[in-house]
């Protein structure tokens, strides 16, 4: 107990806990109970979204613009207009889903006794402890719900749509069948509900989950950022199923549902070595 008591007291940082106190005080001024428990969770998601989205999709159609064009996985390879036009009206009947289910939840906030005001704000560490709990939460439930939606019958009745996007980009982050997009939907809306009984904490893992899995489809490996090529690759490879988890992939891992990568990166690296060793017998 005493060591306990120690993290606790290095870990008292007044400074960060009143960052947090003040810029969730803004929020509560300015709306009710009600907003903040259906409305305020989908801002972050929908503002970072549709943000990411109008800065790719201007990259996406006029690449000599775009500053990282050499970081793109899949070179000069993209979506026709049509096709974007089409995801992306089929994104936003699958955001609309996503609003009027979250102002349909006031009812279920309350019976999970959610706080909303700033009374009892989880302390700065413990927010942090708990978007590693969500994320590692996310990673089991989204590799039990995709590995799902890839048994036969579910992908192709379903989850085909998503794997039609086979250049990989921001806007796949969000373009499925209604169906698969509502079996998706608890790995993301249980984890902050299982862990935290603030509302500040889904806020909260809304923009740590969307900037993830947005970085996971924009089809760029952008320097300090998470690897982007195993789902990349998953995309671009249907045919090698595989790479069904998030975030860190611990579940990929523990299942080997991430070989297929392996083994396709080991190929690109031997077809490397094996080109560079050319190179120098040429010269």
């Amino acid at each position: 107990m005493e060591h306990v008591q120690w993290l606790r007291q290095a870990l008292d940082w007044p400074f960060l806990d009143g960052l947090v106190a003040d810029a969730w005080g803004w929020v509560v001024e300015r709306t009710d109970e009600f907003q903040r428990l259906t409305v305020i969770p989908v801002v972050p998601f929908m503002a970072i979204f549709h943000t990411v989205n109008a800065l790719f999709l201007l990259f996406h159609f006029f690449p000599s613009l775009s500053p990282i064009e050499r970081f793109k996985v899949q070179k000069g390879v993209r979506e026709k207009g049509s096709r974007v036009a089409w995801m992306a009206l089929n994104v936003l009947f699958n955001h609309a889903v996503s609003i009027a289910i979250s102002l349909s939840g006031y009812d279920l906030m309350k019976t999970l006794k959610m706080e909303s005001g700033t009374e009892h704000i989880p302390p700065w560490y413990m927010l942090v402890l708990q978007m590693v709990a969500c994320c590692q939460l996310y990673d089991t439930l989204f590799w039990l719900a995709h590995r799902f939606m890839h048994i036969p019958i579910m992908y192709r009745w379903f989850h085909v749509v998503h794997h039609s996007s086979h250049v990989s980009m921001a806007l796949t982050q969000g373009y499925f069948h209604p169906v698969d997009y509502l079996v998706s939907l608890p790995s993301v809306a249980a984890p902050p509900l299982l862990v935290s009984n603030h509302i500040i904490t889904v806020v909260l893992w809304q923009t740590v989950w969307i900037l993830e899995s947005l970085n996971a489809h924009t089809g760029y490996n952008l320097p300090l950022m998470p690897d982007t090529r195993p789902h990349d690759h998953h995309h671009s490879h249907p045919h090698q199923p595989g790479e069904y988890g998030a975030m860190w992939g611990l579940m990929d891992y523990c299942f080997g549902t991430d070989a297929n990568y392996k083994k396709y990166i080991a190929g690109q690296e031997e077809r490397e070595r094996k080109r560079q060793q050319q190179l120098k017998k040429q010269k």
